[in-house]
């Protein structure tokens, strides 16, 4: 082998360690933010045109971390939006793995007027956090839909493929009524309002060898068994009620061609096409969509967070007539944190540690 090869050898030796876990372990959370502008605790629904530009530095792979003082900091982080009203949305990524940031400004133009809020930081750009459970795809044809991959599919689906002598998933109560916690998971189903998750989670810890039953025995037992109750039982309970009795969101039970051959997607629970995010990519930033559990694909353009924003106009600054006090306010997720992580949470709880906050503490 020539010096050249050797050299050629070595560098696609190096690509492959540094990057692989970059393409591979990085998943990017696709991201569906809400922004709120007041100016006097009143909500504006005019129009805003913003940028907002973030200092710190690149800590690398693996990550380092700069002594304060040590170095100077640079814009690393930047995004422009066009606000439209109060709760608009919005569709930037919010990519801050292997990045230190140290603060934060806010450069606007309303009414023909310029102004800046600075000393923003990442907490405070991003008032509240909601995490959109992990969904799985289905095509009909030219027609795509959605739905929520539910502990009792998860569970199905392991038991149908083999994969595991153990496997655990999870029961979790949800409810109307949100919360003040910073993080929570939430659900959406067409035409109702999200339905936030509490932490009182309970992990379900299964083994193959218990089970004295074939595909349909066990699907029938996933039907009929109650989370909560039973130890061996995962789902999802809603206001008190098993979300498996929502027979209006197990669309896919029409089917009965599809159920034959995909037993498992009984336990689908389909999801609001309001999630869907204007865009088409199969990945974001050279980086890898995600995998829900049972091998399926979501692509990118499926939210994987709700989150908000929410900033004050300074005072100083005329909103003329530009100002509507009217207007619909969309009220912003809020919810409860769970013990259960999903690969989604689980990478939105190590990009939280960045900045400080922990996942059992919010």
């Amino acid at each position: 082998m020539t010096y050249r090869q050797i050299r050629f050898f070595l560098i696609c030796l190096f690509a492959i360690i540094v990057l692989a876990p970059m393409t591979h372990a990085d998943m990017v959370p696709p991201t569906l933010t809400y922004v709120y502008f007041d100016q006097g605790g009143i909500p504006f629904n005019g129009s805003v045109n913003f940028t907002v530009t973030c200092y710190g530095y690149p800590m690398g792979i693996p990550p380092i971390t700069l002594a304060p003082g040590s170095y100077e900091p640079k814009p690393i982080y930047k995004y422009s939006v066009n606000y439209t009203g109060y709760g608009s949305p919005d569709y930037h990524q919010t990519y801050l793995q292997y990045t230190h940031i140290d603060s934060c400004e806010l450069d606007g133009l309303v009414n023909n007027q310029n102004f800046t809020i600075k000393n923003l930081t990442l907490r405070t750009l991003v008032s509240r956090r909601d995490l959109v459970l992990e969904r799985v795809p289905r095509d009909f044809g030219s027609l795509r839909k959605y739905y929520y991959a539910t502990p009792e599919y998860v569970s199905c689906r392991y038991f149908e493929e083999k994969r595991a002598a153990q496997w655990d998933t999870y029961s979790l109560n949800f409810s109307k009524k949100n919360s003040t916690f910073f993080v929570s998971t939430v659900l959406q189903f067409p035409g109702r309002k999200l339905l936030y998750g509490d932490k009182s989670s309970r992990r379900v810890s299964i083994n193959r060898s218990d089970i004295d039953m074939n595909l349909d025995g066990y699907v029938a037992y996933l039907e009929t068994c109650r989370a909560n109750m039973d130890p061996s039982c995962p789902g999802w309970i809603a206001e008190g009620r098993s979300l498996k009795s929502s027979t209006m969101y197990r669309t896919l039970n029409q089917n009965a061609t599809h159920i034959k051959e995909h037993p498992c997607d009984t336990f689908l629970l389909e999801a609001d096409p309001s999630l869907i995010l204007p865009f088409n990519d199969t990945e974001v930033l050279g980086h890898h969509c995600i995998e829900a559990s049972g091998g399926d694909f979501v692509p990118c353009n499926f939210t994987a967070m709700i989150e908000e924003s929410r900033f004050t106009i300074p005072p100083d600054v005329d909103l003329g007539n530009t100002n509507s006090k009217t207007g619909i306010l969309l009220p912003g997720p809020a919810g409860n944190a769970t013990a259960y992580r999903s690969p989604v949470e689980s990478l939105f709880c190590s990009v939280l540690s960045r900045f400080g906050i922990s996942c059992d503490n919010v």
